[in-house]
This record gives structure tokens, C-alpha cells and sequence, in this order.
């Protein structure tokens, strides 16, 4: 079937102003870290963003560039557009982008009262009003009307150098908790002044930096505005007010707006709309947007979130949006787009929403970001899978996530690869935890590494243990050890003769209880995302958790969003610093934070306290060079399938005979 034929909208040409955009797959203003400590586009940077445009991306939007060195930086390396001297490198990647077939837009921001902390150096960043610290705890200064004229012109003079550099339009962010978001958001402005108040009061700084930027551009070069339809914060920017600003601003010269959610201002449900984990679904969003879409004259573009083509061009026939953004998307295929027109929609590697390694380094840690489904993030324009010149045998035992991809990595590298796989399906631990509320996501993991082992020819035999016999049949060069962890019963426990239950055999074997009282030990992810889906049949659960802090470990985001869920379900209840002594029969002996001694009785206990690296049985290695074999994935250290996947990835494409 032609593109035309199947996603007649999506590949179809559409304007924006004067601008003909080739096609309506546009990719989302991502901050990646990927600028130098000076704030210069890089030669890692260039080849990210190429590597989506040969992709067959439309419209290629930059992530945000700083108007206002040090005010106004959101990241420890962001783009800065405030001085001239940034042209030259900018150029070269407007170039590099065109050089593919993409257009490409420059995002200009000022972070206002989000200002990041590593360049603040003791001073106070800006913002509309006094008001609470934002995202780094750093109290912000009110700006004075001088200050509110200075960035206005600091603005236009970043779209000025973005024209320069050779991009085809600018994005102006209005969105996510920045300066301009703070203007207009009630929340954030409650200025007594011309610039806060009313609706139209607080439109009054985006108005005169949409006119100060349309003056230094021109009439003919494309502005795009991106808006906030929804803050999710009590006392913030909702959809009936957000529709009338975008009105308002309509005609004052916008060629298109960008419509999000969410804000960065907190931790909190706001974040979680802005950076959406793994328990949204696809198209959340657009109820949102379409009632601002429906009021407005110019083209419409936001993020639903999209993952797969179908809901993207389901959302442009239905006239929902104009432009479909993908983001994550993007970062973990940069070939989505292409994939799509061709009809090769299986073959795509499917963001899971797991903001392991998008989100968590950049927000959270001030590193690069990279992707759990795609570690070649940052690598782009690196020969890292090139053939090698003496291919060998490898041999991979587990066809978990680490097993996949270091079997991925190195049949594309030459080698001729066998992987077994005990049980009756690929995917370890992501399969399984596909089957628990909002994990369905997992199940891509699988699906894209099953159609990649068996497109490469890996010869995968399912069903299949390692035996002597077997290892010497096949007579490797190479052994990968990827066979996983096991449950951990803390030995510190007297079990009393109990068998326990572990979370995986409920998994795996279904659940059988209904409005039955059970515990769950151990709070971790695994606990809780079992405590809810036991609660989804009725049953009251109570889980225990030694430490503090329960589900440890996990990105920042998806944690509060799932403890938010426990919270909410009437049927769970979290108890932490609770130090388990004894099961005994239906009996579980803890002590509770004071160390008074407490005794909770159940219909069913479940164990998801952790597990430790899986040990070979049954096969003696010692004739085996030790430095030809090696261990991934848990079987090396228990983690999450991001560390999986990079422990895979990176053996496969490294292994050189």
C-alpha cells in the first residue's frame, strides 16, 4: 500500500505562514545537553538532529535556545541565541538539518523563575511576581518594567540571529513554567501593574515580544507560539482561559501554535503531564487541544503523545490537530517518519514513555540525554556497527531485553549469533512486565527485538537450556550470559517453614484472589504496580516496606506517578519502615518505625523484596577462556531495563574477535 494510500495526511504537504512544510511529522523542542559548556551548537548535537532529518521528519523544531545568558538558562549546556557569535555554529546545523530535506525552526526561550541553579552563582532569577522557588529552590526577584522591556528586546534579537543562521522560522516558548508562561498564568503573575491582572494584562508581555519579534523578522519569516491549553495546578492556566489567550495572541502575528500541557515549576501532576510516564495513554492530550484548536484561524500543532502512525493520522483526518509533534518518539526511532511512509510500521522501536534515558539525565542529573529502546542516541555519526573483519560464533544464553540486544548489536556487526531462550517466548522480564497495569508499553521492547532477530537471521531457539553437550555442538567464540535474577528472600527472615510466593509466579500464573486481604513485601515498583493490579479484583492490600522511601531507583517522574496511584487506590496502603521478622504461616511479625512489635494477618502473602544475579547450573566452563565470556543484564547486577538494554547494546557492538 503507497503512503498516499495509508496515511494520506500525515505525508501530505502543509503550510505554515508562507512556509510549505513537506509533509506533518514534526519533531518536538527536546533539550538534549548536547551543547558545549559555552552554549554552542556541537558536532555531536549536528549529527542528533541530522539523523532525524534524513529520517523524514518535516519540520525539525530546536530545543530551547537561551535569550538571556545567565538569567534565562534552563540547563547546565543549553543553546544560547544572545550573542552573535553563536550564529556561525547555529548556521551549521540549519545546514546540516536542510542537507537531508527537513526544515527547521529555532525555539527561543527565557527560563524565568526556573532558571537553572548552576549558573545562577548566588543571584536570584527573574520572574513576573513574587512567588514560590521554582523546579531549582531558587527564590526569584520580581522584574521591573525596564527589566520586562530589556528581555522583550533580548527576544527579538534571538529570532533576528535564528533568521540569520538560516533557519525557517522561530518558535517562541510560552509554555512549561518559563518566563513568558509565568506572565501568563494567574498562578505565576500576580502583578498589580499593566503586565498582570486580567487575561489581557497578562497577555501584554507575549504581545509585545510577538511584536518586537515580528519587526526584526519580517513579515514573511514563520513565528510559532507555543501555549500551554492546560497547567494541571490548582489556580493555573486552564483550557477556556488558555483558548482565549491563544486568540489574543492570534492577531498579533503567530503563524502557528504549538499547543502543550504541563508545567516544570514542581515535582508534582503537573510535571507529569508535561513529561508523561508509561501509565498515560497515546492521544491523552487532544481533548485538550482540540476545543483552543477550534477557535483559532492559523494551523494547529501539538504532541498527543504519538507513538504509533495510525493515532497520528487519525488526529489530522479528524481535524484535531494540523501537525502531528512526536518527541520521545523520535528519540528512540529517528526513522519513525520513513518507516511509516514506507509501510514498515512493525520495524518501528517504539518509545515506551519510560523517561529513563531522555528525561532522568537531562532534568534530573545534568547529563546527555540518551534512550532505553535506542542507546545510539548521542552516538549518531559514529561507526560504532560497522562489520568487523573476522566474524565469529557468539552464543547468548537468556532472550531477556540484555540477551536481544547484544544479539541485535553483534549479528549486525558480522558475527553469526545463536541465542537461547529457556522458556516458550522472548522478552524476560519485560514480557512479563507488560502484564501488569500500565506496563503494556513493555510488550514493544519484545516485539521490536523479536522482528529484528528474526529480519538479521539470529538463529533463536526458544524452549532451550545451555548443556555441555550443546555448548560444545555449537562451539563458540564467544559466550554472553544473560539468564537474569532470581527473587531475594532476605535471610535476615525467619520463614517458618513458609514456602513464599514470589510477585512473578502471580504474574505469570494470573491472579486468583477477589476481595481477599493479602501483603505484598517490598515496596519497590514491582510491589506496587502488583498492589494495584491486585486491587483492580477487589482485594485489600497492604504492602511493607523496610526503608523510608519506597519504590527506590526508578526515574523521578514515573516514581511520584505511581506512588500518586497507590495513594488514590482505597484498597492499598503503603507502610514503610516496617522491619519484617517472621512469617509464619498467614502471620507476618514486623516491627513498625517506633520498634513496637506488630502482627499482620493475610489471605495471601507475596514477596517482591529484590532479587540477586541468577548463577549457571549445570555446566562447567573451565575449558572456556574467561575473558571471552561475559555477563549482562541482571545476571550481572539487578536493575531495570534501561541498564538491561544499554548492557546489550554496548557488548554487542563492541565485541571484536
Amino acid at each position: 500500500m503507497s503512503e498516499s494510500e495509508k496515511f494520506p495526511h500525515l505525508f501530505s504537504p502543509a503550510r505554515i505562514g508562507g512556509l510549505e512544510v513537506p509533509n506533518r511529522v514534526v519533531m518536538a523542542p527536546m533539550a538534549t545537553s548536547f551543547a558545549n559548556a559555552h552554549g554552542e551548537v556541537t558536532e555531536w548535537m549536528t549529527n542528533y538532529y541530522a539523523e532525524r532529518a534524513k529520517g523524514g521528519v518535516g519540520l525539525i523544531i530546536i530545543e530551547n535556545a537561551n535569550v538571556d545568558f545567565p538569567d534565562g538558562v534552563s540547563g547546565t549546556t543549553q543553546l544560547r541565541v544572545d550573542k552573535d557569535r553563536y550564529i556561525p555554529a547555529l548556521s551549521r546545523l540549519a545546514q546540516a538539518i536542510h542537507s537531508e530535506g527537513a526544515l527547521c525552526a529555532l525555539q527561543i526561550n527565557h527560563a524565568g523563575a526556573v532558571a537553572h541553579k548552576a549558573h545562577q552563582e548566588g543571584g536570584r532569577p527573574v520572574a513576573p511576581a513574587e512567588g514560590p522557588a521554582g523546579f531549582y529552590r531558587l527564590p526569584p526577584k520580581v522584574m521591573s518594567e525596564p527589566e520586562i522591556k530589556e528581555i522583550v528586546d533580548r527576544f527579538a534579537e534571538a529570532a533576528r540571529r535564528a533568521e540569520k543562521a538560516g533557519f525557517d522560522a522561530v518558535e517562541i516558548h510560552g509554555a512549561h513554567a518559563y518566563l513568558i508562561a509565568q506572565f501568563l498564568s494567574p498562578l505565576t503573575n500576580t502583578r498589580p501593574d499593566a503586565y498582570g491582572g486580567n487575561t489581557e494584562n497578562r497577555t501584554r508581555f507575549a504581545r509585545e515580544v510577538l511584536a518586537e519579534v515580528r519587526q526584526a523578522v519580517g513579515p514573511d519569516f514563520p513565528v510559532i507560539f507555543r501555549l500551554d491549553v492546560n497547567e494541571f495546578q490548582e489556580g493555573g492556566l486552564g483550557p477556556d482561559e488558555a483558548a482565549s489567550i491563544a486568540q489574543i495572541l492570534d492577531g498579533v502575528g503567530v503563524d502557528a501554535f504549538d499547543l502543550t500541557v504541563g508545567t516544570h515549576y514542581r515535582l508534582n501532576r503537573s510535571l507529569c503531564a508535561q513529561l508523561e510516564p508509561m501509565a498515560y495513554a497515546p492521544g491523552w492530550r487532544l481533548p485538550w487541544v482540540t476545543p483552543v484548536k477550534k477557535r483559532l484561524q492559523v494551523p494547529v500543532m501539538a504532541v498527543g503523545p504519538f507513538r504509533e502512525p495510525a493515532l497520528a493520522e487519525q488526529a489530522l483526518a479528524e481535524g484535531q490537530v494540523d501537525f502531528a509533534i512526536l518527541g520521545r518518539g523520535l528519540i528512540a526511532d529517528p526513522e519513525w517518519a520513513l518507516k511509516s511512509r514506507q509501510g514498515r510500521e512493525r520495524q518501528i522501536r517504539l518509545c515506551i514513555s519510560c523517561n529513563e534515558g531522555c528525561v532522568r539525565p537531562r532534568l534530573f542529573d545534568d547529563r546527555p540525554i540518551t534512550c532505553t529502546v535506542n542507546p545510539l542516541v548521542g552516538w549518531e555519526g559514529r561507526d560504532l556497527l560497522g562489520p568487523v573483519k573476522n566474524p565469529g560464533r557468539l552464543l547468548v544464553v537468556g532472550g531477556g531485553p540484555a540477551g536481544c540486544a547484544a544479539a541485535i548489536q553483534a549479528r549486525q556487526r558480522g558475527h553469526e549469533v545463536t541465542l537461547l531462550e529457556q522458556g516458550a517466548e522472548l522478552g524476560g522480564n519485560c514480557l512479563l512486565g507488560s502484564r501488569l497495569p500500565h506496563k503494556a508499553r513493555l510488550a514493544w521492547v519484545v516485539d521490536y527485538h523479536r522482528e529484528k532477530l528474526d529480519s538479521l537471521g539470529v538463529d533463536v531457539r526458544l524452549g532451550s537450556t545451555l548443556s555441555q553437550a550443546l555448548l560444545a555442538q555449537i562451539n563458540p567464540d564467544f559466550l554472553v550470559l544473560a539468564i537474569g535474577a532470581e527473587p531475594l528472600v532476605p535471610s535476615a527472615i525467619d520463614l517458618e517453614d513458609h514456602k513464599p510466593l514470589h510477585a512473578e509466579e502471580v504474574i505469570r500464573q494470573g491472579i486468583s484472589w477477589s476481595q481477599a486481604h493479602l501483603a505484598v513485601i517490598g515496596g519497590g515498583a514491582l510491589g506496587c504496580e502488583l498492589a494495584l493490579a491486585l486491587a483492580e479484583r477487589k482485594n485489600k492490600v497492604t504492602i511493607l516496606e523496610g526503608e523510608e522511601r519506597a519504590v527506590r531507583g526508578i526515574e523521578p517522574i514515573s516514581r511520584f506517578d505511581l506512588l500518586e496511584r497507590v495513594k488514590q487506590e482505597s484498597l492499598v496502603s503503603l507502610l514503610t519502615k516496617r522491619r519484617i521478622t517472621r512469617v509464619e504461616g498467614p502471620e507476618i511479625h514486623y516491627e513498625d518505625p517506633d520498634g513496637d512489635r506488630q502482627t499482620l494477618r493475610a489471605d495471601g502473602i507475596i514477596w517482591a523484596a529484590g532479587y540477586r544475579p541468577r548463577e549457571l547450573e549445570g555446566v562447567t566452563l573451565d575449558s572456556f577462556p574467561p575473558k571471552n565470556i561475559k555477563r549482562i543484564g541482571d545476571c550481572r547486577r539487578p536493575r531495570n531495563v534501561f541498564q538491561a538494554i544499554q548492557d546489550g547494546f554496548w557488548l554487542g557492538a563492541k565485541i571484536i574477535f
